[in-house]
């Protein structure tokens, strides 16, 4: 197979059509400065291969296998490594000027010099890397896993960072400026001299990061209400100050006795048949200073979709369910109570006193008649928030309970 390729892009695009099935193998293949401008190398195995100063622009690396592989100044503008693996290959001085990397995984991978301008790397794992002078700016790293990177000089200017997580990230001279970083997850993560300015701080939790006293603001930025509660007053005020917020509004947030630094996010998941309930109790939660939208599932199980909420978990810290018949009988309470418990066990690590992830609000006796055969029921049984049976006619209790429901979700986000 080597000797094919080595025949040049046309001589392996006939070997293909005559061989479509035929995944290649070119494991510790020797093809430096192989001209594959265009090539068919979807699936292909290069494990170990040897492709310095390859030509691979616009070349098909489909869910190839690139572990360990030597790409130093290759080029692959334009090129398509849509879930391609590259664990712990090298990529120095490597051209990926628009290139695809989709859900590919570079974990452990060495990126040094190279430019990558405009590279697609939506939910890729980029996690344990190490980027070193690199160009990313205008690249899309969307939902991309970067925990335990390190980032060294390395351009992020206009680059679509949202919900990318970065856990344990060290981030040295990094610049964000004009970046949108909407969401993104900064639990542990160091800041070092990095560049902020035009840059969107939105939904973020800085509360656990360090260094950003240290960061360098080009221009304002936008930080979002929401940063400043989820945060918890644990923004440096310098950085707050540079990036352009009045000292009033930080001071605001910064207030221990301000209640927009404990209000919780909350979610009600309901169906149409305790539709009427959920908006009154979002109504009054959010009264009580409590951020709380509603997740309505449809009436047909078969066209319920996991949708953004089970998908961003990190965004709230709590789920009430609206227990009736109906809702306990949807694939919502499986999927929903598994991200919840899943939560809870992932908070002691960003928490003191981890708050429950999951209360139950009693709205018929269906959960604790016996009826519902679920492996479920002993769990949900013991998170039973209140019994909202005769919520339209008992008021008085209605808002006690209420009350005591906020105090449950807030308890866990106050200051130390």
């Amino acid at each position: 197979m080597l000797a094919v390729v080595q025949k040049g892009p046309r001589v392996l695009a006939k070997w293909r059509q005559e061989n479509p099935d035929v995944i290649l193998s070119l494991a510790e293949a020797a093809l430096v400065d192989a001209d594959l401008r265009g090539a068919n190398l979807k699936r292909a195995d290069l494990v170990g291969a040897d492709l310095r100063q390859a030509r691979l622009m616009r070349a098909d690396l489909t869910r190839a296998d690139l572990t360990r592989s030597e790409l130093g100044q290759a080029v692959l503008q334009g090129a398509d490594l849509t879930q391609a693996v590259l664990i712990g290959a090298d990529l120095t001085e490597t051209n990926l000027v628009r290139t695809r990397l989709p859900r590919a995984n570079l974990s452990r991978t060495s990126i040094k010099q190279s430019v990558m301008r405009s590279a697609v790397l939506r939910a890729a794992d980029l996690s344990n890397a190490t980027l070193t002078d690199v160009d990313l700016a205008d690249a899309s790293l969307r939902n991309a896993e970067c925990s335990g990177a390190v980032l060294t000089d390395v351009d992020l200017t206009e680059a679509d960072l949202t919900n990318a997580c970065f856990d344990g990230a060290q981030l040295k001279r990094v610049r964000f400026n004009g970046a949108n970083l909407t969401g993104c997850r900064f639990g542990g993560a160091s800041f070092s001299e990095c560049r902020f300015g035009w840059s969107v701080l939105g939904n973020i939790d800085f509360g656990q990061s360090v260094g950003l006293e240290t960061s360098v603001h080009d221009a304002p930025s936008t930080v979002g209400i929401d940063t400043l509660d989820r945060s918890l007053g644990k923004i440096p005020e310098t950085f707050l100050l540079d990036a352009g917020l009045a000292s009033e509004t930080i001071a605001r947030f910064s207030d221990d006795e301000s209640p927009l630094i404990r209000r919780p996010v909350c979610l009600i998941s309901h169906t149409e048949n305790e539709l009427a309930f959920a908006k009154t109790m979002q109504k009054i939660l959010r009264q009580k200073g409590v951020l709380c939208w509603r997740d309505e599932k449809p009436n047909d199980p078969e066209e319920y979709d996991r949708g953004l909420y089970l998908a961003r978990p990190h965004l709230w810290d709590a789920i009430l369910f609206c227990a009736t018949r109906q809702f306990l009988s949807g694939p919502w309470v499986e999927d929903e109570h598994t991200i919840a418990v899943r939560k809870e066990e992932a908070a002691p690590k960003t928490r003191n006193k981890p708050t429950p992830a999951l209360f139950v609000l009693l709205l018929d006796s269906y959960l604790n008649s016996g009826s519902w055969d679920s492996p479920l029921r002993p769990d949900l049984s013991k998170r039973a928030a209140g019994d909202f049976l005769s919520w339209r006619r008992a008021k008085d209790r209605f808002l006690q309970q209420a009350d005591e429901l906020v105090e449950r979700l807030t308890v866990n986000l106050k200051k130390k």
